[in-house]
C-alpha cells in the first residue's frame, strides 16, 4: 500500500494544477476511496484533499519567495492548481499568517538588506 500512496503522491507533484478528486486519486491508486482515505490519514497524518492544498500552497509559498520567480501571484497559484484568488489568499494567510502579497514583499525586502553592496 505504500507503494500506491507514494505514486499518488508524486503524480499530485508533477500535477498540482490538475483539479483533483478523491475518486482520480484512488483509481490513480487502484484503491477504494475509503482504503484511500485510511491509508492516507495512516501515512501522511491527513487526509487526500488536504494533502493535495497543503503541496500547493507549500509550493506557491516557495515560488513566491524565490527571486527568480518572475510570475504574478495570480500565475503562480494557478501554476499551483489555486484559480479562485480568494481562497487562495484566504488559505495562505491562514497557514503563512500573511497574504501572498504581503509574503512577497516581506522576501524582496529581505532580499533587498542581504543583498551585499559595494
Amino acid at each position: 500500500m505504500n507503494k500506491r500512496i507514494f505514486h499518488v503522491t508524486q503524480q499530485i507533484e508533477a500535477n498540482l494544477d490538475r483539479n483533483w478528486t478523491v475518486e482520480m486519486m484512488a483509481a490513480d491508486a487502484g484503491l477504494s476511496v475509503s482504503h484511500l482515505h485510511h491509508a492516507f490519514r495512516e501515512l501522511i497524518g491527513m487526509t487526500p484533499i488536504a494533502y493535495v492544498r497543503e503541496r500547493r500552497l507549500m509550493t506557491a509559498f516557495v515560488l513566491i519567495v524565490d527571486q527568480d520567480c518572475l510570475d504574478s501571484i495570480k500565475e503562480i497559484a494557478a501554476r499551483c492548481g489555486c484559480f479562485d484568488a480568494s481562497d487562495f489568499t484566504r488559505d495562505f494567510k491562514t497557514k503563512y499568517g500573511m497574504t501572498p502579497t504581503e509574503c512577497k514583499k516581506q522576501a524582496e525586502d529581505d532580499h533587498q538588506r542581504n543583498f551585499p553592496t559595494e
